[in-house]
């Protein structure tokens, strides 16, 4: 199959990832006269402009996340979200609450389809130096509260005690990494 690629590429991105394996499973990636279309994270008007040039092919659009504190800037911003999904063959959502999400937000039925995942975590046998780790982002619908609160019912400091990796603040922040810093932080991580 030939495959068009759309969204964010950049260290936070899943673009490549995803070029990356489709190419692994032999399928090409092209710029014209694609069979499907595929736009990875967010809205989707270049992707559905696109489709005009090349209205044959299938389109796919992922749905990365639904952030409830932010619902009042979704429908303010992206008005035309919900006939946007609804113009894709599929809607796919990360997880079993994005697709949650997108029913109840959208009116939108979606399937589970999780993301390539990076290469895999080599053990190190390393020192645990650290107790807690948090990757990901610590907002909203995230519930970084809970584990931060745990921690402090376990009698710890979170802000010493709980690293977190991502770009959000929380705990003992240790920024961004990529793939091989994250590798020796889940190594020196006990929990």
């Amino acid at each position: 199959m030939k495959y068009k690629i759309f969204g964010y590429r950049g260290q936070l991105g899943i673009s490549e990832r995803f070029e990356e394996e489709l190419k692994k499973q032999g399928h090409e990636i092209v710029e014209e006269d694609p069979d499907i279309v595929y736009h990875a994270t967010g809205l989707y008007d270049d992707a559905l402009e696109y489709c005009k040039k090349y209205p044959k092919a299938k389109k796919i659009f992922n749905f990365l996340d639904y952030p409830i504190e932010a619902a009042e800037h979704w429908n303010k911003e992206f008005p035309n979200a919900k006939e946007q999904f609804k113009a894709a063959d599929l809607v796919l959502a990360i997880s079993e609450q994005t697709q949650k999400q997108l029913k109840d937000y959208f009116g939108v039925d979606s399937t589970v389809n999780y993301f390539p995942v990076r290469p895999g975590i080599k053990n190190l046998n390393s020192d645990k130096r650290y107790d807690f780790l948090w990757v990901g982002r610590t907002q909203g619908n995230k519930r970084y509260d809970l584990a931060y609160n745990a921690i402090q019912r376990l009698g710890a400091n979170p802000s010493q005690s709980l690293n977190t990796v991502g770009t959000e603040y929380g705990g003992n922040f240790l920024g961004f990494k990529d793939d091989h810093a994250l590798n020796l932080i889940y190594n020196y991580s006990k929990f």
